[in-house]
């Protein structure tokens, strides 16, 4: 059986006993890149940023804030509120983490579909040049294969034989002068490897504060990502072949770097504002 409808209430009268920790409203980020702006992107957001999806977080409640502009209230079971005041700024956090993840997911998307239409540009340049001047092209190739060692017979010699087949010469053309080979990933996939990346990587800090509160969190907070930091350096050992504890170090010295940073900035711009 299903409740009748109405708006969420709990079942029992609550009684707030702790002091808030509302979110700091902050700016609305860095401005667009002038190179991003060249290339357009923002006439592509509407239909790869997820424009348009609602997505529900039922949490602490989610504060209004610049960067959640569409942020629609759905009821708070705890208060009296519409769920747009959130006591504990947990909601908030992974709303905020969602957002995040997703534009980065779509700029990491659109940074790979970019890459994939200048490169396929330039191939179809290379293309037509080959039609166009198939010996200077020969001579070209020929160039590269001597500036590699081979000498001025046997680099003319192996040109003309790579010139004979065009498909052949347009690989080595593209590969030896623009220096391009085959796409690791598409661009698809390079979204959500990075959205879900950026997803798991903001959601470690954050975590604690779901469990725990005050100093508590904090100390967790900080321990679990200074040792994420060093996992993944040392992870890097596999494919660096440095050492695991020396490419562990090199990480976690990057990471408490940035948080000392982010910590003392993140102080000021709260004792400005408030």
């Amino acid at each position: 059986m299903l409740p009748e409808d109405g708006p969420p209430v709990p079942p029992h009268p609550t009684e707030q006993r702790t002091l808030c920790v509302p979110a700091v409203a902050g700016g609305d980020g860095a401005d667009i890149p002038r190179s991003q702006q060249d290339l357009g992107f923002d006439s592509v957001w509407p239909i790869t940023r997820g424009a348009g999806q609602r997505i529900a977080v039922i949490d602490t409640g989610v504060s209004r804030h610049p960067r959640l502009p569409a942020l629609e209230g759905g009821g708070d079971y705890v208060g009296t509120s519409d769920g747009t005041d959130d006591c504990d700024s947990h909601g908030t956090v992974v709303a905020g983490l969602i957002a995040d993840a997703l534009s980065m997911g779509s700029s990491g998307y659109l940074a790979a579909k970019s890459e994939q239409e200048v490169y396929a540009n330039e191939i179809a340049m290379e293309r037509d040049e080959i039609a166009l001047m198939p010996e200077v092209e020969r001579d070209e190739l020929a160039l590269i294969y001597e500036a590699k060692g081979m000498s001025g017979e046997s680099a003319r010699a192996l040109a003309t034989e790579v010139m004979a087949d065009p498909e052949r010469m347009l690989e080595e053309q593209t590969r030896e002068e623009l220096g391009i080979g085959e796409p690791h990933m598409s661009p698809l996939r390079e979204g959500w490897v990075t959205g879900l990346a950026t997803a798991i990587g903001a959601l470690i800090p954050v975590f604690p504060f779901l469990i725990w509160t005050g100093m508590t969190a904090v100390i967790v907070s900080f321990a679990v990502s200074m040792a994420s930091h060093w996992i993944v350096g040392a992870a890097r050992s596999v494919f660096t072949g440095r050492s695991v504890f020396r490419s562990g170090l090199d990480m976690f010295v990057v990471g408490l770097g940035v948080a000392v940073v982010g910590y003392i900035v993140g102080e000021r711009v709260a004792t400005w504002i408030g």
